[in-house]
């Protein structure tokens, strides 16, 4: 991921300076197939296309259900995405 430190963006309406500083986007993204077994090729955020929950296991080993908003990342590293008890569809990861 590319960190952005453009001194315009932390005075722009809407980004906080600490929300323009933690700025990021990433190079890739892939299409995720929740699995229970197996974790994604490549840990990221990810972000639904349709809104429902998301069972994720953390960069750090944590399993946990989160809320997702269509479109909106998930602001967690994430390792695996879990079917069960994901409702959300249209998952991607970025990294």
């Amino acid at each position: 991921m590319v960190g952005i430190t453009n001194p315009q963006w932390n005075s722009g309406p809407g980004l906080t300076q600490t929300q323009a500083a933690n700025l990021q986007f990433t190079h890739n993204a892939a299409a995720v197939t929740p699995s229970n077994t197996v974790d994604l090729a490549n840990p990221g955020y990810i972000a639904v296309g349709v809104a429902g929950n998301v069972n994720v296991d953390t960069i750090n080993g944590d399993t946990v259900v989160v809320p997702a908003a269509a479109g909106i990342p998930v602001p967690v590293l994430v390792k695996r995405v879990r079917v069960t008890s994901t409702t959300a569809t249209g998952i991607v990861v970025y990294y």
